[in-house]
């Protein structure tokens, strides 16, 4: 069968080809059909599975944002910890350093009474020899005045 045309009863006019000739051309958009579905079937299931892959992604990434968030606070937790102590240390530092000042300063204090309280000393064994000494002299007026005396009162 050629091509040719044919008038239909209601005025539409066919086309007809030859059978064969009508199959090659149905079987190479049929193909194409099916090779664009299998594409698209093929680019879907990729798009499925990197859609999978995003969404396990930013899950991880979700719970890594988290447990940094979680490190951060335990740092920071950490760093004040550390500060507190650094402070504490200073002061102890601080307060050690003051106390072996106070202990140098009481040493020299020591042994300025110790030096004020030997010459108090030597100064009170030298008033008690002075005074041993002054009473001496009243001592003898005083005998020789009582002899004096007793002869008189005696008479």
């Amino acid at each position: 069968m050629h091509n040719f045309v044919s008038p239909s009863p209601d005025g539409i006019i066919f086309w007809r080809r030859k059978p064969s000739e009508l199959q090659i051309n149905c079987i190479k958009p049929l193909s194409n059909a099916r090779n664009c579905k299998t594409a698209v079937d093929a680019g879907e299931k990729s798009l499925a599975a990197a859609r999978e892959q995003a969404y396990q992604t930013e899950a991880e990434l979700t719970e890594s944002r988290k447990r940094l968030a979680e490190v951060r606070v335990e740092f920071e937790r950490t760093r004040g910890l550390i500060d507190s102590q650094a402070k504490q240390a200073g002061g102890m530092e601080q307060r050690l350093q003051q106390g072996e000042t106070e202990i140098g300063q009481n040493s020299e204090r020591l042994k300025s009474l110790e030096q004020e309280r030997e010459h108090l000393r030597a100064s009170f064994a030298e008033l008690q020899k002075a005074g041993v000494e002054a009473r001496e002299p009243v001592a003898e007026q005083d005998g020789r005045a009582r002899r004096i005396a007793e002869p008189a009162s005696g008479a």
